[in-house]
């Protein structure tokens, strides 16, 4: 791993923390249907479209066949990816599902070593299975478990899990099959598609509940939309970028490095960034976690 491609992924998990934080306070603080969050994704994939497309434009990325069409299919499962995790945390206990979910990295490294010939060295198996390990132990599921398991969050679960394996496989294989370019015009397709999909589906959910626009259910109008804008902004941004660096670092460092770093150092900054801003409180099992991950990471970082 050079220096480079270390504060690229240091980027990429810095933009991944602030979008996920900046969307769980907003679900926390303004949400208060299942359609209100949806507004806001299909808000947050609008900015991301512009901005790309300003990108496009400044490049003068190409749009050919199978930029359009490896586009419009990473934009729907993007959001077939937002709706099957909002069911699965929905469904069932929010730890095991963050567990569950976590292992989609398995997904690209194994499609790494078997459709792009990538070589794993000993040590990077060792190095893998010590973040597995981690963040069995990182996720606390004592205190985050408040619903059981059941068959309907299983399937939402696996489902999640594969979907989000998937991203990595073709964001490589898009950065691949074009050299890198065209990256900013498969991306703007996607959020374009992701943005009129989700908004789709949130007509479609609003009016079987028959429910009031969000901004007067929750008797704050003024307020809504101006938390909802900003909020909006820095979520379309930072998923910018970080779909940026990731499809670039997808096509060019091996898989079995690149998704289990990227993974993992999402999962111990998310945790570090709680205890520091938010004072939450770690169990020991969750600092043995975060020691054995970091260890892996600088251990796939040395070799």
């Amino acid at each position: 791993m050079t220096l480079i491609q270390f504060l690229l992924i240091a980027l990429s998990v810095a933009c991944g923390v602030l979008f996920s934080s900046t969307r769980s306070r907003f679900s926390k603080k303004h949400v208060t249907e299942l359609s209100d969050l949806m507004i806001f994704n299909s808000l947050c994939a609008v900015v991301a479209s512009v901005l790309l497309g300003l990108v496009t434009l400044i490049t003068n990325n190409e749009i050919n066949s199978f930029t359009l069409v490896f586009g419009l299919i990473y934009g729907v499962m993007i959001t077939a990816g937002s709706l099957t995790a909002l069911m699965a945390f929905k469904f069932g206990p929010l730890s095991y599902t963050t567990l569950i979910t976590a292992f989609a990295m398995v997904i690209p490294s194994v499609a790494g070593v078997l459709f792009w010939n990538e070589s794993i060295k000993p040590i990077k198996y060792l190095d893998m299975a010590m973040i597995l390990v981690s963040v069995f132990f990182a996720v606390d599921r004592k205190k985050t478990d408040e619903k059981k398991t059941s068959l309907k969050w299983l399937f939402f679960c696996i489902l999640t899990l594969f979907i989000n394996g998937s991203y990595g496989v073709m964001q490589k294989r898009f950065y691949m099959r074009e050299n890198g370019g065209g990256t900013y015009a498969f991306l703007m397709i996607s959020f374009i598609v992701s943005a009129i999909a989700t908004f789709i589906a949130y007509g479609i959910l609003s009016r079987r509940k028959k429910q009031n626009p969000p901004e007067k259910r929750l008797g704050k109008s003024d307020l809504f939309k101006r938390v909802l804008i900003i909020f909006s902004l820095i979520c379309g941004s930072t998923t910018v970028v970080n779909n940026i660096i990731n499809t670039y670092l997808a096509g060019t460092m091996d898989s079995a490095v690149f998704f289990p770093v990227l993974n993992g150092c999402s999962l111990y900054t998310t945790i570090i960034v709680s205890v520091v801003i938010f004072k939450e409180r770690l169990t020991k099992r969750q600092w043995f976690g975060l020691i054995v991950g970091f260890a892996a990471i600088m251990l796939l970082a040395l070799s």
